[in-house]
């Protein structure tokens, strides 16, 4: 029972890494949510629904196809500094376009320069959504080739 409920949460964040992958971000984009979530008290934590109403836009919503199943399933919220990270990532922009979008996430006391707890912050939540996302990646594709092995090598 364990097995199969560990296999649907490595599931509903790969589908989430994908429609990340597969969606169209751009900073112009990113620099609207976090103006929005500005606007909303900077909360740290999101549910599902309301960060689709409040922070994504409508058209935003026809370019950004989010999979919410990996929060939804566990009734989690989200963290809005981790998938603001997550989608600053993967936007289809500069690197410089990008650094001034984290800037803006996680310079918190907005007093021009980021302060150096705040550095550490920004640091250790880009180092989780990294490491999380290539330990799905790398998860899926050590099951795949399990599988395949298992059809393409003839039993001896």
């Amino acid at each position: 029972m364990g097995n199969f409920i560990e296999t649907e949460l490595k599931t509903n964040s790969f589908m989430f890494a994908q429609s990340v992958e597969s969606s169209y971000i751009n900073c112009e984009m990113l620099r609207t949510m976090i103006d929005r979530w500005h606007a909303n008290g900077k909360p740290i934590f999101m549910g599902p629904k309301d960060f689709k109403e409040r922070i994504l836009t409508a058209d935003m919503d026809q370019e950004i196809k989010l999979n919410y199943m990996k929060w939804l399933t566990q009734g989690l919220d989200i963290d809005m500094f981790e998938i603001l990270s997550v989608l600053t990532l993967y936007a289809r922009s500069s690197i410089t376009a990008r650094f001034r979008v984290l800037y803006r996430i996680y310079c918190i006391l907005e007093e021009g320069s980021m302060m150096i707890d705040e550095f550490r912050f920004c640091l250790g939540k880009l180092a989780t959504s990294i490491s999380a996302t290539l330990t799905i990646k790398k998860t899926i594709l050590h099951e795949l080739i399990k599988i395949s092995e298992s059809r393409l090598i003839p039993e001896q």
